[in-house]
């Protein structure tokens, strides 16, 4: 038996092994695999001990995100196999609910990040 010592809350990335949330009834809403091991589930917004955790699993794939390429849901037509990629609904669970979150959970940079780090971070400001 599994035993993790802190509590642990985890997303899922497109390059990931999805095979340990076969488990679950609906991977799509999250839980937990082992004490304090606890997949967040694919978007939404989750009170974890006391902060307010807005999350988002997957990455961006333009010809997915519209919902358009039938091919890739949040799980497949015939298992509970987790896609990797997240759509437009996903993204929408969350924007719903934006005020109040403390805390937002992607597995993507944000746009043009590798830029800020190319140039430093500004501390005159401070």
């Amino acid at each position: 038996k599994k035993h993790i010592t802190l509590p642990t809350y985890f997303i899922i990335a497109d390059d990931q092994d999805t095979s340990l949330l076969e488990h679950f009834d609906n991977a799509a809403n999250g839980g937990e695999l082992c004490a304090n091991l606890t997949f967040l589930g694919r978007s939404g917004i989750k009170d974890v001990r006391g902060i307010s955790v807005a999350f988002l699993s997957g990455v961006y794939d333009s010809d997915r995100f519209n919902g358009t390429d039938t091919t890739t849901n949040t799980t497949t037509a015939n298992s509970n196999q987790f896609a990797s990629y997240y759509q437009q609904s996903d993204v929408h669970t969350i924007t719903e609910h934006r005020s109040g979150i403390d805390l937002l959970l992607t597995c993507e940079w944000p746009r043009n990040f590798h830029l800020a780090i190319a140039h430093g971070i500004d501390t005159t400001s401070t």
